[in-house]
């Protein structure tokens, strides 16, 4: 007994040849979101004002300091304890530091 072979129509998209799959706008937004995603552990420092400071004079400083692990930095964010205006007081550290720009040359290649 010979065994016979049958040929068996391709599907269609199963030619052999690899293909792209298309990106939508959602895929993009996503992307974009997961550059500024923290670590999950990140470090909150409260800093409450001197012992002999009255509390409505001095307001408790409260920063978190989170890591982004796809960018390589390390971001800070600041609460003040007050009501009143907070102050940019972590804002031209460094001079022609404004936080627009990214320290690590390779995130502008992102």
């Amino acid at each position: 007994m010979k065994a016979q072979a049958t040929a068996v129509p391709p599907t269609p998209g199963t030619d052999g040849k690899k293909r792209r799959k298309k990106k939508n706008n959602d895929m993009e937004e996503n992307e974009e979101g997961s550059l500024t995603k923290p670590h999950p552990l990140f470090l909150k420092l409260r800093i409450p004002p001197k012992a002999d400071d009255s509390p409505s004079a001095a307001p408790t400083i409260t920063l978190t300091f989170s890591y982004l692990t796809t960018l390589q930095i390390v971001v800070v964010q600041h609460e003040l304890s007050s009501k009143e205006k907070e102050p940019s007081f972590l804002q031209d550290l460094f001079s022609n530091d404004s936080g627009i720009y990214s320290p690590l040359v390779a995130n502008d290649y992102l």
